[in-house]
């Protein structure tokens, strides 16, 4: 069984909720797993199969398993956030090879 630890905090824009996964394998309805227990999103966008939900860090498919990249991750989901409340259709677009949705 995973153990879920969810914190909310304040940000600049108003309440942030974060979940944080403290397991490897996580059975979930709402998101696609590999094999090994990763959760599948793509990789450019890190966008899940559930609208409105990224993923970032070591639990993703692709993911290189260091500290920096996973911060980074954390940065390109809060941009993908901010595309998805602009523009929530935009969910459904493809990946292209500008990798900046909204014209950034």
């Amino acid at each position: 069984m995973a153990k879920i630890i969810v914190s909310t905090g304040r940000g600049g824009t108003g309440k942030t909720t974060f979940v944080t996964l403290a397991a490897r394998y996580l059975e979930s309805p709402f998101l696609l797993l590999t094999d090994r227990g990763f959760i599948k999103c793509d990789c450019a966008y890190l966008r899940t199969k559930l609208p409105g939900v990224f993923v970032a860090g070591d639990c993703r498919i692709g993911a290189a398993m260091q500290l920096a990249t996973a911060a980074g991750d954390g940065v390109v989901a809060a941009m993908m956030l901010k595309q998805y409340f602009r523009d929530p259709k935009w969910w459904n677009e493809p990946v292209n090879d500008l990798l900046q949705p909204g014209g950034w």
